[in-house]
């Protein structure tokens, strides 16, 4: 009795699942089921079919994600230069033929983090610490001594940085270290 219970529960559950996971009952003649089924067919490519706007894409290609040999490398570097509201100063990225003190000075100028006419007589580099020698320039102000002190820092990685005007040291960038608290400099 409990097999006939549990045969008649399993019948049930299985007509079931076909039902509502089956196709539609097929029509009894030939001709119709061949029609319906055809029209189906037309139906479920169009409700699933992507549909593509047939504009030709000028790029996306194998060929597009090969990088150009004729482009040349550049060297990116990072700037601290003014915010516009006077606030401190923010990060930019920015690019350069090659890694050059004189030409990362020519940027910050463009950027006004540096006053115009500053000239990069040399940066001496041993081990881990800079000496930045620059021409003028009258005296230094702690926004841009922040500027200069984290851009050259950053790009020429650097851990100590000595800022000097016309050979002569200037004080208070004796020692320079990153300063963290470049998004607040006055």
């Amino acid at each position: 009795m409990k097999k006939t219970y549990f045969l008649a529960a399993f019948a049930a559950a299985a007509a079931l699942s076909f039902a509502a996971c089956g196709n539609k009952a097929p029509e009894t003649s030939a001709a119709a089921g061949s029609q319906t089924a055809a029209a189906a067919e037309a139906e479920r490519a169009t409700e699933t079919a992507p549909v593509y706007d047939l504009v030709s894409a000028t790029t996306g290609g194998a060929w597009d994600k090969v990088p150009d040999p004729t482009t040349p490398e550049v060297a990116v570097i990072s700037l601290y230069v003014p915010k516009e509201d006077g606030s401190g100063l923010m990060q930019e990225m920015d690019s350069i033929d090659a890694l050059d003190a004189g030409a990362v000075m020519e940027k910050l100028i463009a950027l006004n983090a540096v006053e115009a006419g500053v000239k990069v007589l040399g940066l001496e580099i041993k081990d881990d610490t800079g000496i930045l020698d620059l021409s003028g320039m009258s005296a230094i102000d702690d926004r841009t001594r922040i500027a200069i002190g984290n851009t050259y820092l950053t790009n020429f990685e650097l851990n100590h940085l000595e800022i000097r005007i016309d050979g002569k040291t200037v004080e208070g960038c004796e020692d320079l270290l990153y300063d963290s608290d470049y998004k607040t400099a006055k």
